[in-house]
């Protein structure tokens, strides 16, 4: 499945400019990780609304990958973003307006299986765009 995720995106209920989180996906061999897709998630709508990664059979990453699913949920002024695996919970993290206005990105690490891992990329942005994949490559073996 090349794209995890869904794009999200509901009226705010307050005034100023949409804050959305950017999620960047990329999975599979530590030394070989490929770009798997992004989404977006408006945060402060409070709507409690999410997106799931998983897929029915090979799991989330493709056929005879560990299976796994993203949740993304906007809570209140926030926004959560959980992985899934087998064994539960893997990660968890919480993003504010803070942050998301912040020009920071969150960018972390998570094993699936011993040859298998998932890197996520998140940080906030007004608008919901196309990540720039140019540079994403560039900062793959950070």
């Amino acid at each position: 499945m090349a794209l995890v995720g869904i794009a999200l995106g509901a009226c705010a209920g307050t005034a100023g400019p949409p804050e959305y989180l950017v999620v960047e996906e990329y999975a599979g061999d530590p030394a070989a990780l490929m770009f798997r897709g992004y989404s977006c998630l408006r945060v402060g709508d409070g709507s409690g609304a999410g997106g799931n990664g998983g897929t029915a059979g090979g799991g989330a990453g493709g056929p005879g990958a560990p299976s796994f699913s993203i949740s993304e949920a906007s809570v209140g002024d926030a926004a959560d973003v959980v992985v899934r695996g087998q064994s539960g919970t893997l990660a968890e993290r919480k993003y504010d307006s803070v942050f998301v206005h912040s020009g920071k990105v969150d960018d972390f690490t998570v094993t699936l299986a011993p040859a298998y891992v998932l890197r996520l990329r998140i940080w906030g942005s007004s608008m919901c765009s196309v990540p720039d994949l140019a540079d994403a490559a560039s900062t793959q073996s950070d």
